[in-house]
């Protein structure tokens, strides 16, 4: 059985009101960088093995002291990227909520694609196949992920059985950690959305 523990990274000065999507120079502020140290404390009594992360900076910048205080070195995997968010990249979510192409992708995100840049649909395969790799490469280990909101409920989607419409109902926070452990018989979803303080109980 191979333990993934899904981390959406921390906070920044954008997420609440920008689409800033794979733009670079997006860093973590002052609370996502107490929340990597917080994962970072709390992630450490589960003992794991390998660390990914997104090549983005706010993903890599929590990572980071995961991997410091885990003792691990910190892999760049592209799957783990931010949507494509092509021609939306960058405006804010007032402005969003204007189009029709917008409402449309909130919708019906089975059938939708960005302008100019991903489907939901190949949002999920890419990081699909990246946890059937990791399972196969690395059987019974323990093994962060840092990412994103949607590709990381995507991701969940997908091994609970519902649809991309349904993104929406899963709520990952900022600085958040979900458990989900596959074996070649089931897949199991441990816990969701957790926000880590710098004490507490094991999450398994």
């Amino acid at each position: 059985m191979t333990t993934f523990y899904l981390v959406r990274h921390g906070s920044n000065d954008f997420y609440l009101h920008t689409l800033v999507g794979r733009k670079p120079g997006v860093r973590l502020n002052e609370t996502g960088r107490e929340e990597s140290h917080a994962l970072a404390e709390r992630l450490v009594s589960e003992k794991i093995q390998r660390i990914f992360t997104s090549p983005l900076e706010r993903c890599r910048e929590t990572a980071e002291p995961i991997a410091s205080r885990s003792g691990l070195e910190l892999r760049t995997v592209d799957a783990l990227n931010e949507v494509d968010f092509g021609e939306w990249t960058g405006k804010t979510f007032t402005e969003l909520d204007k189009m029709d192409s917008w409402k449309q992708w909130n919708l019906f995100r089975s059938g939708a694609r960005v302008p100019g840049g991903e489907s939901m649909f190949e949002v999920q395969t890419r990081m699909v196949g990246l946890i059937d790799q990791l399972r196969r490469e690395f059987p019974d280990q323990r093994i962060a992920l840092v990412s994103h909101g949607d590709p990381l409920r995507a991701l969940l989607l997908h091994f609970l059985g519902s649809p991309t419409e349904f993104i929406r109902r899963l709520e990952l926070s900022p600085g958040s950690v979900s458990v989900m452990t596959i074996s070649d018989w089931e897949v199991q979803v441990r816990c969701l959305n957790v926000r880590c303080g710098s004490e507490g109980s094991q999450l398994l």
